[in-house]
């Protein structure tokens, strides 16, 4: 094309040991001098540390062209265009102000092709001392490139067709951009890594995420609203394939301070996950009008308490990421529809609001919980420091049902169909690795694995259990794990009107 810059017209040299960032910055402001151009990454390894990238600016990564980040936290920049007086009292310590590409009110960006960019992550980790008894990777200090690829406040983006692997962290970060496409993207982390984000959308608008493959050690899809950024809304994520250690589509958690609204995940396919999907506010927003459906998932992971589904609702009371709540209390959750999921479980759909919340207008529509085994609750359930576990109800914590429920209004359940394990495969899944650091800490306050437990003697499971719920159950196949069990629980005054699965005409409230 008449508009290539050549990085190697710069100087930068693709040997693999060659540190290139001054020659590759370089390219991108000619690009800028010359209002846009597409910069071309020839095959070769080309190390480089932190970079900016201008308004109408294609990088182009050719097929062979690796651009590596540097292993030296000295190559990369200090820098962040937002302020922290701006990002107070946020300060989860993954967001780093070091990135190997910064995209800062750049618009107009397309980043594609069929090369690789590698940001060699794990030399910036401590590697597990005894891969056999535990697997993680940890924090050598939080001091490393993250986001590795940090977009802020940009418009009408594009990464196409790339590979990126190997992220320190964060992988991508959308922060208050606008009109994002990302499509036949491969992110390929390590699984055990920490923090290790595929994508963060964070107060962005108009994104289409598209046939991506993704492999995480962490959220791989993550809707997020911090002080300092806007609502999210108008998010499509759909036809991907996700193998994260963590959760397939997370909205919130710390990062629940704005609004979130009509946001879609559609035929994907999340496996090893603790959770396929995960939606908590904790600071007080509104989350409404959200579709997830056409999904396949499991939880073959080694986490204790994988659910496949989770809703958790509540006001963060105490000093965390984030800090406490903005408004005081617990926020709204509405209008939720989860319709089409087959799912290979061990644990619970877990849905649960705190009293001063509203968890209302919630459907499960054609929901197939396969279970292979079931996993012990206890003594996971009374001891997980997991931030992400419903804790202001110890009683659904520890609630022994497919589908457990607490504070839902309206919840509106169709075609629920659950199978036990199958005679001689065991009712009971011992778990073998806990993870100390992971996803809010299983161990003690020192960040330390607690011993790996024995799985105890397996109870069994009733099909529902609800708490001052109100709504109803239809067209239910299966029962309760154990003949002579309650197929429903009911342990709280408001009523759900339920269907009685072996008598599939018969109405009754859940008692």
């Amino acid at each position: 094309m008449e508009r290539d810059i050549d990085v190697q017209l710069f100087g930068a040299i693709g040997d693999g040991n060659t540190v290139n960032t001054s020659a590759l910055q370089d390219a991108f402001d000619e690009a800028r001098s010359r209002n846009g151009g597409r910069v071309v990454i020839p095959p070769g390894v080309f190390v480089t540390g932190s970079l900016r990238i201008h308004s109408n600016t294609e990088l182009y990564l050719m097929s062979g062209a690796v651009l590596q980040g540097s292993t030296d936290l000295a190559d990369y920049t200090f820098d962040n265009p937002i302020p922290q007086s701006q990002r107070d009292p946020f300060d989860n310590p993954a967001m780093q102000d070091r990135h190997l590409l910064l995209l800062y009110r750049a618009h107009g960006v397309t980043i594609r092709g069929p090369g690789v960019i590698d940001g060699q992550g794990e030399a910036f980790w401590n590697p597990p001392a005894d891969p056999s008894v535990r697997k993680w990777w940890t924090h050598r200090n939080w001091e490393r490139p993250c986001p590795m690829i940090d977009i802020i406040e940009c418009e009408d983006l594009r990464l196409e067709g790339l590979t990126i692997r190997n992220s320190p962290g964060w992988t991508v970060e959308l922060q208050n951009c606008d009109r994002v496409v990302v499509h036949g993207v491969t992110v390929l982390n390590n699984f055990w890594g920490p923090n290790t984000d595929a994508f963060d959308i964070a107060g962005s608008r108009d994104v289409m995420i598209s046939d991506c493959h993704v492999v995480c050690g962490d959220d791989a899809f993550c809707v997020k609203t911090m002080p300092h950024t806007r609502s999210a809304e108008r998010i499509t994520i759909t036809n991907c394939t996700v193998r994260t250690n963590c959760v397939g589509l997370k909205l919130g958690c710390f990062e629940s301070h704005k609004d979130m609204r009509q946001i879609t995940f559609t035929n994907n396919v999340v496996f090893n996950s603790s959770r396929a999907v995960g939606i908590y506010n904790f600071k007080g927003a509104t989350f409404e009008d959200i579709i997830i459906s056409n999904l396949l998932c499991d939880d073959d992971n080694e986490l204790p308490l994988n659910r496949p589904i989770h809703i958790d609702l509540r006001h963060e009371t105490e000093m965390g990421w984030g800090g406490v709540s903005p408004t005081g209390k617990a926020g709204i959750v509405r209008r939720v529809q989860i319709s089409n999921v087959v799912a290979r479980t061990t644990g619970r759909i877990l849905l649960t609001a705190a009293d001063d919340g509203e968890l209302s207008d919630v459907t499960l529509r054609d929901i197939h919980l396969h279970y292979s085994a079931i996993a012990p609750l206890q003594p996971f359930a009374r001891e997980s420091r997991s931030a992400q576990f419903s804790n202001h109800s110890p009683e659904a914590r520890s609630a022994a049902a497919a589908l457990v429920a607490d504070g839902v209004q309206r919840l509106r359940v169709f075609g629920f169909t659950v199978e036990w394990p199958q005679e001689g495969n065991g009712t009971a899944r011992p778990v073998s690795h806990i993870a100390g650091q992971g996803h809010g800490g299983w161990g003690p306050e020192t960040g330390d694995p607690i011993a790996a437990r024995p799985a105890e003697s397996a109870h069994a499971f009733n099909l529902g259990w609800f708490r001052n719920c109100t709504g109803y159950v239809r067209d239910v196949w299966g029962s309760a794990s154990e003949s002579g069990v309650q197929n429903w629980v009911r342990a709280g005054h408001d009523r759900m009107d339920v269907e009685d699965p072996v008598n599939p005409g018969e109405v009754h409230d859940a008692g």
